[in-house]
């Protein structure tokens, strides 16, 4: 099975992130640092929104 990639902001927007589902769910459960993932941040805003990005189950 292919993994989609997601977007979050258009393609010029300043900040945003891309990345694929499963490891936007491995970093906002907390199991993976985003640096250790495919994610991509563009922009400081974004970085650290990935940096405090927590889903609470």
């Amino acid at each position: 099975m292919t993994e989609r990639t997601w977007a979050w902001g258009p393609e010029t927007a300043a900040q945003r992130v891309q990345g694929g589902a499963a490891d936007f769910r491995l970093c906002v459960t907390r199991r993976r640092p985003w640096s250790e993932t495919d994610l991509t941040a563009t922009g400081e805003d974004a970085q650290k929104w990935l940096e405090v990005a927590r889903v609470f189950l």
